[in-house]
């Protein structure tokens, strides 16, 4: 699980960082393509290797003992993780050479970050352990 959280932590990183280097367009998209398509490919390993064991995978996150975020990897989750991690990783590779409009730099940096954003998410949906996790995703 930790890997997990470690590759959704590279792909959230991939999209923020392009929004500091806007300045230096071919260095911001590499730096993002490669952080999402890295993140991505962690990802994939990890739900490959949990695609194939028995048993469940699972993390708790307690907060102000109000409620806590649950997030479980089992078969199904990991099928779903490598459909996501799969196609982000495609489309991260064939956005770096369809995003290539260097007068339109902020929009391409935050282009990235919606998608890293949304890359996050649906991971992180697919493996909300309880109504609590997923509502407040």
């Amino acid at each position: 699980m930790d890997l997990f959280f470690i590759s959704l932590g590279i792909i959230l990183a991939g999209g923020v960082l392009p929004l500091f280097l806007k300045q230096h367009f071919s260095m911001m998209k590499a730096v993002s393509v490669s952080g999402i398509v890295a993140g991505c490919l962690l990802g994939l390993f990890d739900a490959g290797q949990n695609l194939f064991i028995s048993g469940s995978v699972s993390a708790s996150f307690n907060y102000l003992n109000a409620f806590s975020l649950s997030f479980t990897i089992d078969s199904l989750a990991a099928f779903f993780l490598v459909a996501i991690f799969f196609v982000s990783f495609l489309a991260a590779v064939y956005g770096f050479h369809y995003m290539n409009k260097p007068e339109k730099a902020q929009q391409t940096a935050v282009n990235f970050l919606f998608f890293s954003l949304l890359i996050v998410s649906m991971a992180l949906v697919v493996c909300a352990g309880n109504m609590i996790t997923f509502s407040s995703i």
